[in-house]
């Protein structure tokens, strides 16, 4: 199957692929423009989309817009009612104006944020979208679906990887959101079957939650044997407030700090008191969901969502001198700002002393080197130096891959210079810099997966073939999010994205072909840099395009080889 998750949020789009792509392949699309050309090139060639899902919430062209103008195209085309599109309709807010009018305008459903993996694959399912002709009804099985509410990212987190476990887990950080989400599954008749509930939430506490829950399985007639299964969750396991809990209609009680035996042992004493059945899913001890690719992403996702996350900050003295560089500041205010760190004074004083920058006499002060350097020269050593320092804050398990990644974003950086230099190609964004953070959503995906392995967000260690194939599916997405949280342009995102699959961009420019070159050189570098090897690359479409034939391949990588010599 092929989708096209058509989404403005970066979190919500990234999310949404990350569960679309078990079932295909996935095309994304951040605006209403892009999703329209994306739909018209696919309606075009033999390759349609069977789903697309569509922010409703778009600032340049909201999705109503976007479906009605797909179905105007179909209608046009004399499309086949059942060869139409399956447009979902992605909302934040459940209202039935909202829901009517896409409905009217010819969506085929809606799902409503905050979505789970659960949800999609049921929507998936509802709409048919999998189903062969004459395919057997699914067979139905006993897993468990829980609901965790909990304020804490860390007990929350920990009960949803314990649960997830047994069947489905969903989780969310308050009362009231918890209530809504519990209202959309009686609504979508996806009832949990457990809830764990926190008894001490800020905005709305564990009681009431327990008391709205009831009452709205009452309002909607549950019967007895039906209704949740809830256990509330306390750092006291006083009397009083577990009889206060007890009287409002919960089943049980967990005392914190829990773990994987005790919350087993809580299930196995309600197992037979209750309407569910998890022994088809678990034997009598826990076996762990192995994390997949997918699985990661969501979590990783939900986690920026709810801020759960410290994202890489942008180093401070790179920052202020990229905004002095913009408008112009004269040299001795650029050499106040940089002189004030002392380790980025003197390596440049270093740099501007190695073969490659040497002059006749040896430098002895910021002046001279920057005299040497230049304002340009003297911004990408900069860059470098800071950036270098954040590959160094990573953790000792990921050492090596870490180094790698820096020595290859550095060499990128040259490539990308020499290359735009022989071309005497000069673009509004500074090639060496483009080059040195095209790869900068792996390091950033590394530090995350770092943050939540040590916090057990994964409920085990990540396999190799894992980890890294959530680096090179995901990077692009998780980079150009980052650069523009920073404040760079959108060239420099569009390279985070692409770089490594430029054909999936209409219009591809000079730096974007430059660094996806330059990053193709390295490889092959990295790989041996045979002559055979610069020979094949010399002969690509890539190279044809750019004009570099065997030798000018030859000398670049000679250069980079020079220049990577240098440490920062």
């Amino acid at each position: 199957m092929k989708f096209l998750i058509v989404d403005d949020d970066f979190i919500s789009r990234t999310k949404m692929q990350a569960i679309l792509e078990e079932f295909g392949e996935c095309e994304v699309a951040e605006n209403g423009k892009e999703a329209l050309n994306a739909f018209n090139d696919a309606h075009t060639s033999d390759s349609p989309f069977n789903m697309m899902t569509l922010d409703i919430s778009m600032p340049d062209m909201n999705g109503d817009e976007v479906l009605q103008r797909i179905r105007k195209t179909e209608a046009q085309n004399n499309t086949n009612e059942e060869d139409k599109l399956k447009i979902i309709m992605v909302t934040s807010h459940a209202d039935k104006d909202s829901i009517v009018t896409c409905l009217q305008a010819g969506c085929t459903d809606y799902i409503v944020k905050p979505f789970t993996m659960e949800t999609v694959k049921k929507k998936i399912d509802d709409i048919k979208l999998n189903e062969e002709p004459g395919a057997e009804d699914p067979i139905e099985t006993n897993e468990l679906k829980s609901l965790v509410i909990d304020d804490d990212f860390i007990s929350r987190t920990k009960m949803h990887t314990i649960l997830d476990t047994f069947g489905t887990a969903v989780e969310v950080d308050n009362g009231r959101g918890a209530i809504d989400l519990f209202k959309q599954a009686i609504d979508n008749k996806e009832t949990f079957d457990l809830i764990t509930l926190d008894i001490e939430m800020p905005d709305m506490d564990g009681t009431e939650v327990l008391i709205n829950i009831r009452e709205i399985e009452g309002e909607n007639n549950i019967p007895d044997d039906k209704k949740a299964v809830i256990l509330m969750v306390t750092s006291h396991s006083d009397k009083d407030t577990f009889i206060t809990c007890r009287q409002a209609g919960c089943n049980d009680y967990i005392v914190k700090p829990f773990d994987e035996k005790s919350i087993s042992t809580k299930l196995e004493e309600i197992k037979s008191k209750s309407h569910f059945d998890f022994s088809d899913k678990n034997s009598s001890r826990m076996t762990h969901k192995i994390p997949t690719i997918s699985s990661i992403i969501e979590d990783i996702t939900t986690a920026l969502k709810n801020d759960d996350i410290n994202l890489p900050s942008f180093p401070d003295t790179s920052l202020k001198l990229k905004k002095l560089v913009e408008r112009g500041a004269e040299l001795q205010e650029i050499e106040d700002l940089l002189k004030i760190d002392i380790g980025i004074a003197s390596k440049l004083i270093s740099i501007s002393n190695t073969v490659f920058y040497q002059g006749i006499s040896k430098n002895e002060t910021l002046t001279q080197a920057l005299s040497r350097l230049g304002i340009e020269t003297a911004q990408q050593v900069v860059d470098a130096i800071c950036h270098r320092s954040m590959y160094d804050k990573a953790n000792k398990e990921f050492a090596v891959v870490v180094d790698k990644l820096w020595k290859h974003s550095i060499a990128c950086a040259y490539a990308s210079q020499f290359i735009a230099e022989h071309l005497k190609i000069k673009s509004k964004d500074d090639s060496f810099t483009l080059g040195l953070f095209h790869d900068i959503g792996k390091l950033m995906l590394l530090q995350i997966i770092d943050e939540m392995e040590k916090r057990s967000a994964f409920g085990q260690a990540l396999e190799k073939e894992t980890l890294f194939g959530t680096l090179d599916k995901f990077h692009g997405q998780f980079g150009a999010a980052l650069l523009k949280k920073w404040g760079f342009s959108d060239g420099f995102a569009e390279i985070a994205m692409h770089h490594d699959n430029i054909d999936e961009v209409q219009s591809v420019g000079d730096s974007l072909r430059i660094v996806h070159f330059a990053n193709l050189l390295v490889k092959k570098m990295e790989s041996g840099g045979s002559a055979m090897n610069l020979n094949i690359l010399a002969s690509t479409k890539f190279a044809i395009d750019l004009g570099l034939n065997f030798d000018i391949v030859g000398e670049i990588a000679e250069k980079i080889t020079e220049s990577t010599a240098t440490e920062f």
